[in-house]
């Protein structure tokens, strides 16, 4: 038995070893997954703070773009509005303008007009004026034959009243 008793110690120690270095290893593990998930966790904690910083900068960034916008849509508004006071002064101007021309135009028209129409009238006076010494003329020319023409019948009729008297 010292023989048996002796492997079986041997047996027993190396068991009690491989039980041993089987225990550390499980503990060593176990540690390195406390570990890898304590990594993890802080892994996962960094990462959702990184997250949490980009999200803010892209909100801030958008606020910024945001303000930006406005700023340039009131910029745009305001041009578009002195934009808008210039043509509409423009628009007043060009109105004033053509009101003035075509006063001025009509005034040329009115005065050519009145020189035409008083040219018209003078040659239509005129006309007038010949056509009434014309026909002061013809009539004085007709009563010049009409009193030749009495005389004339006259004379002929003197003529024979003295052949008949005879």
């Amino acid at each position: 038995m010292g023989r048996f008793e002796k492997i079986i110690s041997a047996f027993e120690k190396y068991i009690e070893n491989q039980i041993g270095e089987i225990k550390q290893q499980s503990q060593l593990q176990t540690e390195e997954q406390k570990m890898m998930r304590g990594d993890g966790f802080q892994e996962a904690m960094r990462k959702q703070e990184e997250m949490q910083t980009t999200l803010n900068l892209i909100t801030h960034n958008f606020n910024k773009v945001q303000e930006d916008s406005q700023d340039r849509a009131s910029l745009v508004r305001e041009e578009l509005k002195a934009v808008e006071g210039a043509l509409t002064q423009q628009l007043q101007d060009l109105q004033n303008k053509v009101a003035v021309d075509d006063s001025t135009l009509q005034g040329r028209v009115q005065v050519a007009f009145d020189k035409t129409n008083g040219k018209f009238k003078e040659h239509f006076e005129q006309m007038m004026i010949d056509h009434q010494r014309t026909m002061q003329n013809i009539g004085a020319e007709t009563n010049a034959r009409f009193i030749q023409n009495n005389k004339d019948i006259e004379k002929y009729l003197d003529g024979q009243m003295i052949l008949l008297k005879d």
